[in-house]
């Protein structure tokens, strides 16, 4: 369980995934599109350089883009405090995603399997009522630049089927898309 703080500030990872979550009232579709955001809050609005202590995700270029295995397990963290959950949800890329599934699974997910891949490709990852709480303390924590940056954040990307975000990211970062393995699946060779 993360330490317990008062009053809560944007000071770890753990906080800008709250303050991620908290910013729009959509959950998060996928892990995938979680991933891909917390890469998106580093490189288009400065959310590492926000944190008063500790370390951003360490991304790399991986078969499917910007990737960190730190999303996941701050996700598990965040999920056994009862912050987060991820619910069963139907993924908004079906097609796409199934596809996928089969050659990556063991890249999309820490559990090895198609099981596992399924159940994380497909939760939709919301804040819990304490972590409502949490976020809204976050978020009130930062500048209104930074509240505004990360609502636009989830404002504009929400929007955006996986597909259009993948490619996105793909073109807007290609370096980071060096070792993807869907590029093609995605039109982009």
């Amino acid at each position: 369980m993360p330490p317990t703080r008062s009053p809560l500030k944007l000071e770890t990872r753990l906080d800008v995934l709250l303050a991620l979550l908290g910013a729009s009232t959509r959950p998060v579709r996928g892990i995938t599109r979680l991933v891909k955001l917390l890469f998106l809050a580093e490189k288009e609005v400065d959310a590492d350089r926000w944190l008063k202590r500790g370390e951003y995700y360490g991304y790399r270029p991986y078969k499917i883009g910007p990737f960190s295995a730190d999303v996941y397990e701050d996700v598990e963290i965040l999920q056994d405090s009862g912050l987060i959950e991820g619910t069963p949800g139907h993924a908004e890329a079906e097609d796409d995603i199934a596809a996928w599934e089969e050659e990556y699974a063991t890249d999309v997910t820490p559990e090895p399997g198609p099981d596992s891949v399924h159940r994380e490709v497909n939760r939709a990852f919301r804040l819990t009522g304490d972590g409502l709480k949490c976020a809204e303390a976050i978020l009130s924590s930062v500048t209104n630049e930074q509240r505004t940056a990360l609502r636009q954040l989830r404002a504009r990307y929400d929007r955006m089927s996986l597909r259009q975000l993948l490619v996105y990211v793909y073109t807007r970062y290609p370096k980071y898309a060096e070792e993807s393995e869907i590029r093609g699946d995605l039109g982009l060779e």
